[in-house]
């Protein structure tokens, strides 16, 4: 059963990778603007490879096993706090995009691990990426607000 998940979810994430790699970059190639188009496309694409490689060397299983670890007494309400705060807080220098690459990988661990719905986390972590406008440092446009 659990290759079959594993299977299933690795099919239907290729199309969602390629798909969330292109657009961006596509948007700005199609709008003759090649240089930044050609960074999107690059940079998108190299935070997928640092997701999958977290996810394969085992590096998000260490580290949501140390983060479950530290917050097994508070339950699991104070884990997806953390996990917000911690997306939130990565979102300030970087962008949500990138926030949500790193931290998915190990909020979705951490759920497994503790035998919790790891959509759940998922939703938690896309939500606190884009909770980015929060702060006016990271974009202009919060501060017009």
């Amino acid at each position: 059963m659990a290759t079959v998940v594993t299977e299933t979810r690795r099919a239907a994430a290729i199309p969602a990778c390629l798909f969330a790699w292109l657009l961006p970059g596509a948007g700005h190639l199609y709008l003759k603007r090649t240089v930044k188009g050609l960074v999107f496309l690059g940079a998108i694409g190299t935070l997928f490879a640092l997701g999958v490689a977290m996810d394969q060397t085992g590096t998000a299983k260490y580290l949501s096993q140390l983060i479950t670890g530290w917050t097994r007494e508070w339950g699991p309400n104070a884990l997806l706090s953390g996990f917000f705060i911690l997306t939130v807080a990565l979102t300030q220098p970087m962008s949500n995009q990138a926030a949500a690459i790193l931290v998915l990988p190990i909020a979705i661990e951490s759920a497994v691990h503790l035998g919790l719905n790891p959509r759940t986390f998922a939703m938690m972590v896309a939500v606190a990426a884009s909770c980015s406008y929060l702060t006016p440092k990271n974009n202009i446009l919060s501060w017009i607000v």
